[in-house]
């Protein structure tokens, strides 16, 4: 097992003053946070509602495999409350994404939606 280093995008439409510090306080437990850009406001894409988003990217190390990752990060998810009903509404407590896993880019965002490649850039040290 090698020591990864993720960039990860976290997103909230839904009391994001609440659930992205909690997000960030448990992604900071679970395996220390190295940086974390601004906060930025984006519109909804594609979803049944216009409730905006607050969106964030964080860097983090963790021997998990991306497969183990995406697991522990739905984890987290579920324990700050999202659940199927709610994104079916468009009502999302947050969202943690993988958008880079050592520099890679893993994830459709980074190339399709501006702001990602722009906070991604924030934290990533070339």
């Amino acid at each position: 097992m090698g020591n990864h280093l993720y960039t990860l995008l976290i997103g909230s439409n839904h009391l994001a003053n609440k659930h992205i510090p909690q997000a960030l306080e448990l992604l900071e437990n679970t395996f220390g946070i190295i940086r974390c850009s601004s906060a930025m406001l984006t519109e909804a894409i594609n979803m049944p509602n216009d409730f905006p988003f607050v969106n964030k990217a964080v860097c983090v190390h963790s021997t998990l495999e991306a497969t183990e990752m995406i697991a522990m990060l739905k984890s987290i998810e579920k324990q700050l409350g999202r659940c199927d009903e709610d994104k079916q509404r468009g009502i999302i407590p947050i969202d943690i994404d993988i958008i880079l896993c050592d520099k890679k880019v893993i994830h459709a965002d980074y190339e399709t939606k501006n702001y990602v490649k722009k906070l991604v850039k924030e934290v990533c040290l070339e």
